[in-house]
């Protein structure tokens, strides 16, 4: 038999973020940064949303992974309605302007790692331009920002750090 849906969250209204504090101690222009986005109860509810056993993980290089929305493809973007939870989460994101009512998510991808896996410098392409929130739940994220992929070769950091569980970076 096919596992329920998670039940459905729901997530505190939120008031709009001043852009120049959500930078904290970011130097980059593009970066936001809000460290304590969820509450702690409202990460535990997602967290629970994100492992409920409904879903169908992928073995990914370095990571699992779970894709709600659509699939990007090749040829552009494929969408598919977004689960609750998810929903719930782009709501949020709108309230806090995050990102603009007009051009609200359509995807949401899911990277769950293990102690020691991530993933190479890389650049998200056309389909995630102009805008990526990264909420991370269960633990830090180191992130590690380069000016460009050639950079990361190079090994010259432009700013990076743990990202704290229950916040939120947007770039």
């Amino acid at each position: 038999a096919i596992p329920a849906p998670p039940p459905p969250i729901t997530l505190a209204v939120r008031r709009p973020l001043v852009r120049d504090a959500a930078r904290g101690d970011c130097a980059l222009r593009d970066v936001l940064y809000h460290g304590d986005f969820l509450s702690r109860d409202e990460e535990n509810l997602m967290r629970a949303a994100v492992l409920h056993p409904a879903h169908q993980w992928q073995q990914l290089r370095g990571r699992t992974s779970l894709s709600f929305g659509g699939q990007p493809t090749s040829c552009g973007f494929a969408p598919e309605p977004l689960p609750q939870f998810c929903a719930e989460t782009v709501s949020i994101l709108l309230q806090a302007g995050v990102f603009p009512a007009d051009a609200p998510p359509n995807h949401v991808l899911v990277n769950r790692y293990e102690a020691g896996e991530g993933i190479l410098p890389h650049s998200d392409g056309p389909l995630y331009d102009p805008l990526v929130a990264i909420i991370s739940l269960g633990g830090p994220a180191a992130l590690d920002f380069w000016e460009s992929l050639q950079h990361s070769v190079q090994g010259r950091t432009e700013n990076g750090g743990a990202l704290p569980s229950a916040s939120f970076v947007c770039e």
